[in-house]
Parts: C-alpha cells; sequence; structure tokens
C-alpha cells in the first residue's frame, strides 16, 4: 500500500476547456444478454472501460480528461442499464449484476481484458468487476470511492433533498467555486435524461450494496484511489479505508478538490491516471 502527497486542484483556463464534448461521438449498441448496451469509443491501444456515477450517462464525463486520456488507449464509454438506449435490468438492480453487464459489454466487443476507471457509484461497480471477473480486469483507477454502503445512501438522499440550486453550489468548494466562476458554464451538459425508474432502481442498489468490509483484500489487481478532500459524497476517510484493506494500491488526495473533481483539474487527473496505468509512480 503507498500514499501519495496531496496534490493541488489547478485553476481552470481557457485552454482547459474542452475542444470536444462526448455528447458528440456517435453511440453503438451491443448485445449483452438478453438487452444492449449503449457505448461510445475514442481513441486507440489498449482499452480502457470508463464507468461514471450514480444519475449520469456516459456524456457525463469530462472532454478534456476524456481526450487526455484517449492519447494512446482506446476508452470505451457506457450507459448503465435503463440509461439512454441502454436496455433497464429486471429487477432486482444490484452493483453485482452492473459489474456483470460491465463484464458482459467487453465480451461483445471482443475485448479479453481492460483496464478500468471508475468515478462515485462507477468506483464501486469497477472494484466490484475487479472482485467478480478478476481475469477481465488489469489495472483500476476509482475517482470517489466508497468502502461503506451507509456513507453512500446518506450522500443520495442528501442529493435527492437538495434544490437544483443548492445542489450546483455543493459541486465545487466554496472558495474554488467562489475563484472559478466559469466552472459551472463548462460542465457536460447532460443530454440523455434519466428516468425516474432508472434512478429509484440505482438507489436500491446503491443501498442493497454490502460494501467492501471483509471482501476487498481479496483483490489483486493495482489500484488508485483519487479522492477531493472536501468531497462530501464520498468523505476522504471511504478511500483510505480501502486503501488500507487492498494489497496493491495508492491514494492521491487532491486539495481544494470535491466529488466532482475531474471538471475542476481534468488535464492533472488524466496525467495521474494515466502515469498510473503505465505502471509507473501516480505522483502528485
Amino acid at each position: 500500500m503507498f500514499f501519495a502527497a496531496s496534490a493541488h486542484a489547478a485553476p481552470l483556463s481557457a485552454t482547459s476547456r474542452p475542444d470536444f464534448a462526448v455528447a458528440g461521438l456517435p453511440t453503438r449498441l451491443a448485445r449483452v444478454g438478453d438487452g444492449v448496451v449503449a457505448y461510445k469509443t475514442i481513441g486507440s491501444g489498449p482499452p480502457l472501460l470508463l464507468l461514471t456515477g450514480y444519475a449520469c450517462s456516459m456524456d457525463s464525463w469530462d472532454g478534456t480528461l476524456v481526450r487526455d486520456l484517449a492519447a494512446g488507449r482506446r476508452l470505451i464509454l457506457c450507459d448503465y442499464p435503463g440509461v439512454g438506449r441502454s436496455t433497464a435490468l429486471a429487477a432486482p438492480f444490484t452493483m453485482r449484476r452492473l459489474a456483470d453487464v460491465a463484464a458482459g459489454l467487453l465480451s461483445a466487443l471482443a475485448i479479453p481484458k481492460a483496464d478500468v476507471l471508475g468515478w462515485s457509484m462507477g468506483a464501486v461497480a469497477a472494484l466490484e468487476l475487479a472482485l467478480a471477473h478478476p481475469e477481465r480486469v488489469g489495472r483500476v483507477a476509482c475517482l470517489g470511492a466508497a468502502f461503506s454502503p451507509e456513507t453512500v445512501v446518506k450522500s443520495v438522499a442528501r442529493m435527492s433533498a437538495m434544490t437544483p440550486e443548492a445542489f450546483r453550489n455543493s459541486l465545487f468548494p466554496k472558495p474554488w467555486r467562489e475563484a472559478h466562476p466559469e466552472a459551472l458554464s463548462r460542465l457536460p451538459r447532460q443530454t440523455t435524461p434519466i428516468p425516474a425508474t432508472t434512478l429509484v432502481g440505482e438507489r436500491e442498489a446503491l443501498a442493497s450494496w454490502p460494501g467492501f468490509t471483509g471482501r476487498i483484500s481479496a483483490l489483486k489487481a493495482p489500484v488508485l484511489l483519487v479522492v477531493g478532500d472536501e468531497d462530501w459524497v464520498t468523505p476522504p476517510g471511504e478511500s483510505a479505508a480501502l486503501a488500507r484493506q487492498l494489497p496493491s494500491s495508492r491514494l492521491v488526495r487532491m486539495e481544494n478538490a470535491g466529488h466532482w473533481l475531474q471538471y475542476q483539474d481534468p488535464a492533472e487527473l488524466a496525467r495521474l491516471i494515466g502515469w498510473f496505468l503505465k505502471g509507473r509512480p501516480a505522483t502528485p
């Protein structure tokens, strides 16, 4: 287990504005089980599967992060069951079933093994995928991962009770937000509405998730854990708990960053993740 010093969330600038949006990439469909999974690809090289967060579509990924990671890699982004053109799962929707869908997508694309990047709920799904299908996963990079279900359930309930304005104000730490008023205008537009039934299914999956206590130490894959030191959704203690039990992990805390840290310093995140995926130290 290795711990890195804190990294800084650098200011946004005109040069960091994405020169494309994930929403502009063509959507494809893959047959997985009895349904289909909508996905997009960009780049070429070793495969990297991206799993997004709760109540998000694949278009939610930051354009700069995707563009930089795609330099030398084939990125596969996907919509969860019930989102966009992906077929909804019959109840119950669990995190393990989500991991199985991700493995099914890799099989459908004839990808025997891939590295995985997960954000928030996607970080949980990425670790569950590595536990359930270790032969399919190389390295795992997590942004804002969770260790215990109690933390996740409380955070989702808090988000669900927020007004739209309160939610926007919670995305970034207040001092950083005030110093970067342009940040909200850079956020990707959610072009794919998330059906209410899908949100219920995702909430139930998180609520029924057993957490990683007593299980995560079985994971042998190298894992990078990146968390904002002001993350109120999955606080730094969640990633620290994972790091203590993972046989091969590295923990990086981003200063002045929150749960939506990919939108604060996507270029730095891409650098950290890129070095980790190459098997090099993910130094801040």
